[in-house]
């Protein structure tokens, strides 16, 4: 039975996170304390994680509303003890991050939910009472200080009873209660908590840091990235080139991935971007830069590929040569930058007719400059032909009439019987092959069976740097999901570009699978997420506050904006 209806039910039925205003909560420092950690008995553990989910979800609602949280765990281990007590513990971490308010989280089995206050404190007592407005429950008094207004609010362990999916998110629904009740709270007492505005940080890269808000500047990393560069004031118009050539060296992930060729020239005081690149997103990079380094007059003039490029239409390819190597430029005499074999797959982006070259992405990724011998242009109705069948690597070297094949090469399959394997010529055609001498790679079931592991954690809060189910960030949700199949991939994003099969670019998503991994590109030019697909147009990944599904399809009702505008391929590992 085909996994394509559940996977829709799925979609339909995910409903995305609320999230509060942007700097509702601006400058507020928050110090989330999740009861538990290191449980030894099961039933403590689901109290724990709750907590800890809990915890995980309300510190990137408080984080995108402007605020500044401090977990005092993020993992399951507990406050660590010491022989002053967990009240005088949590006091000197509230002291020591300068906290306006404190909240601790707690579950209990059958306890009426409830909320204790800081004694005399009239901050903290209308934070129980708005938690009590809210939920119905109780608000007991007094509590020990904690140098600031503090609350610890109790919920119940969600029933057996429970649907799942429900359940799932329980965490998320009590940290909704939670923040509410706090911006009720702020927004009552902002002079009794004195808050004041905290220095700006222009250092702080997003794409790096935990999270990167869809509400905050986009240019703050691009801008805090080019000041890292040229921190002297205002940069010279006559040093424009080897600034750039610069900041694509030092903030490209990786130059193999991504094509980005400036070509800057200088007329008074004017300075002209020119070259191409194949990213969108990266377009405006080097003009943005250059702006953000003091470079007054600047005119961006840089191609987008394959859009703005010489190809006539001609968007695809198949490699036609035994094997052919790339170039970092429309010559052989320049730096090498991978090799191509015969029937691979190839996706275009630029033809120059003149020295007789095509730039292209190839299979393993990389782009680079080929002999426009070694190409044979396709329709896009062609490649899909070739994309969709299964993929069969070659086990040792063939000559195949005047074509000489070498092992490793991977070309698709017409048809397949016991003792013979029937290929599809790269020329046109078929030929035949023992079967011992191919190995069909066909993944479907392991992918959609990643799929599937992928969407048992939603709602699991976006913790950076973490990899387990009590909270993950992008690519620990990749890493997790693979390492389940026997398969442990690198741990970052960018590291894990480097796996697999190119499937998909930014202009061309059609042939997107379930369990292709997707990766996007922000502005300063740096791998910095990751995700699964769940069909060619939606895809579950962790990002902040949670693990979520999004759709990169303009219209539809999870469509991200920011994903599609940074979405840079697909791999299949």
């Amino acid at each position: 039975m085909s996994s394509k209806p559940s996977m829709d039910k799925v979609i339909e039925s995910f409903q995305p996170a609320w999230l509060p205003p942007a700097d509702e909560l601006k400058t507020l420092v928050v110090v989330i304390d999740p009861l538990g950690g290191g449980s030894a008995a099961s039933a403590d553990r689901v109290r724990d994680d709750l907590a800890l989910k809990t915890g995980g979800h309300l510190y990137h609602l408080i984080r995108r509303a402007g605020g500044v949280c401090v977990m005092t765990r993020a993992d399951d281990r507990a406050l660590p003890a010491t022989g002053a007590g967990p009240e005088k513990s949590m006091a000197d971490i509230c002291t020591r991050h300068q906290a306006d308010i404190a909240i601790t989280i707690g579950f209990e089995d059958g306890q009426v939910p409830g909320a204790v206050a800081n004694a005399d404190d009239a901050v903290s007592q209308s934070f129980a009472a708005a938690l009590a407005s809210g939920s119905g429950r109780q608000a007991v008094h007094p509590r020990g200080r904690l140098g600031v207004p503090g609350v610890a609010a109790w919920f119940g362990v969600p029933a057996d009873s429970m649907p799942a999916a429900r359940r799932r998110a329980f965490h998320r629904e009590c940290a909704q209660e939670l923040y509410k009740a706090l911006a009720e709270t702020v927004n009552g007492h902002r002079d009794a908590l004195d808050l004041t505005p905290p220095e700006p940080d222009e250092d702080v890269d997003e794409a790096d840091s935990v999270p990167n808000y869809s509400n905050r500047p986009a240019g703050r990393t691009l801008a805090a990235a080019a000041r890292r560069l040229w921190p002297e004031g205002d940069l010279p118009v006559e040093k424009a080139a080897w600034f750039c050539g610069l900041y694509c060296r030092a903030t490209l992930s990786d130059q193999t991935a991504v094509y980005l060729a400036p070509e800057i020239k200088v007329e008074g005081e004017t300075v002209i971007v020119g070259g191409a690149t194949n990213m969108a997103i990266l377009r405006d990079t080097l003009a943005d830069a250059l702006r953000a380094v003091g470079v007054r007059q600047v005119r961006n003039e840089m191609k987008l590929l394959p859009e703005d490029g010489r190809l006539d239409g001609k968007r695809f390819g198949v490699c036609v040569a035994p094997t052919a190597l790339t170039f970092e430029a429309p010559s052989e005499s320049g730096p090498l930058q991978t090799q191509l074999l015969y029937g691979e797959l190839l996706f275009l982006l630029d033809h120059d007719a003149a020295r007789g070259y095509y730039l292209l992405h190839a299979a393993d990724g990389y782009w680079g400059w080929v002999r426009a011998s070694c190409v044979r242009p396709i329709s896009e109705e062609e490649f899909k032909q070739y994309a969709t069948a299964a993929p069969a690597v070659l086990l040792k070297d063939v000559e195949i009439g005047e074509h000489r094949i070498t092992r490793g090469s991977t070309l698709s399959m017409a048809r397949k019987s016991e003792s013979s394997v029937l290929l599809m010529h790269p020329g046109g055609g078929t030929f035949e092959l023992p079967a011992a001498d191919v190995r069909i790679l066909d993944g479907a079931s392991e992918a959609e069976q990643r799929v599937t592991r992928a969407l048992e954690f939603l709602h699991t809060p976006y913790v950076f740097g973490a990899v387990s189910s009590l909270g993950l960030d992008c690519s620990g949700l990749v890493r997790n999901v693979h390492a389940q199949a026997g398969v442990v991939p690198p741990r970052d994003a960018a590291q894990q570009f480097l796996n697999g099969r190119l499937v998909a670019t930014r202009w061309f998503a059609d042939e997107i699978r379930p369990g292709d991994v997707l990766f996007f590109i922000n502005r300063s030019g740096k791998i910095y997420h990751t995700g699964i697909a769940m069909n060619s147009t939606h895809f579950v990944h962790s990002a902040p506050p949670e693990v979520q599904i999004n759709s990169l399809k303009e219209g539809d009702r999870l469509y991200s904006e920011q994903r599609a505008e940074s979405f840079l391929g697909a791999k299949r590992w």
